[in-house]
């Protein structure tokens, strides 16, 4: 019958929930997660539309801890029909109070799963996939990180290359903001400086945003590219962290420095909402 491999756990400390304990304390759940000499480490995908994500992705569910009064929720959800059975993922069911006392605070949304981080794609695969790439550096907000991804996806990116500066894709928070559209997106992490050099050379358009005076709107960015007389160029767009923003040398190694034209005394947007409308001027429409 359906649900008859589900495990109804009612300890709060039974090692089978162990994935799931404390996600309230960043300094502790790095620690859990973190790969070591075995393993690849782990991450935590938390709400409905999250999980609908990672069942399908590449990423191996490791367990699945869902309030007694969603488990019916869970086994009607298509997702879960048709991909659980492949990861081999433990269902494990406690009482809506035991959930919030495991994980540390209340989960409404009465699920989270965890799953294997497996093997990063190297930045040459990532590249070599993509026609449409969103390039990183130096975003330290998970949140931040989080919409970035989701809004890049909406808007046609195949691809992700983040800096070693920038912060995790795989923490809770990327992941739960980006409702799950981190899982969908190859990513890898990728030296900045050189991997600008490359596309550069690949005759990629790569595109540095910035508020600077002096740089391109994004109207007169989509005019050059229309200009560039290669067909259907790829384009990288970069970003960097609200606050600094990139660096002067990056924004140097671009093909063009590009700025969203604001209302005086606004010098800055979002860094996800500024991606967004830069990404929907210059990628190519996606597919519906």
């Amino acid at each position: 019958m359906p649900g008859d491999e589900a495990v109804v756990i009612t300890d709060a400390m039974d090692p089978r929930v162990g994935d799931f304990r404390s996600l309230n304390i960043p300094g502790y759940r790095k620690a859990v997660e973190a790969p070591g000499p075995f393993s690849s480490g782990f991450f935590i995908a938390e709400g409905w539309l999250t999980i609908e994500r990672l069942l399908p992705s590449r990423y191996r569910t490791r367990a699945v801890l869902v309030a007694s009064n969603r488990l019916d929720r869970l086994l009607e959800t298509e997702s879960w029909q048709r991909h659980h059975q492949r990861h081999g993922a433990d269902l494990l069911v406690v009482d809506p109070d035991l959930l919030n006392e495991i994980v540390g605070f209340a989960m409404h949304r009465g699920i989270v799963a965890s799953a294997d981080r497996g093997v990063a794609p190297l930045p040459a695969q990532v590249v070599g996939r993509s026609r449409q790439l969103i390039i990183a550096e130096g975003i330290n907000d998970a949140e931040n990180l989080g919409a970035l991804c989701r809004n890049a996806v909406a808007l046609g990116a195949d691809g992700l290359l983040l800096d070693p500066t920038t912060c995790d894709l795989f923490s809770r928070r990327a992941v739960r903001v980006s409702v799950g559209h981190a899982l969908t997106l190859e990513a890898a992490r990728a030296p900045i400086a050189e991997t600008l050099g490359s596309l550069s050379t690949s005759g990629w358009f790569t595109v540095a945003c910035t508020p600077a005076a002096g740089a391109l709107t994004v109207a007169q960015a989509r005019e050059r590219l229309d200009t560039t007389g290669s067909g259907q160029p790829k384009v990288a767009i970069v970003v960097g962290a609200e606050g600094p923003g990139l660096t002067e040398s990056t924004i140097e190694a671009c093909s063009v420095a590009v700025r969203i034209p604001m209302a005086r005394g606004i010098d800055s947007l979002n860094v996800a909402t500024a991606a967004a409308i830069v990404c929907h001027s210059l990628f190519s429409e996606p597919p519906n």
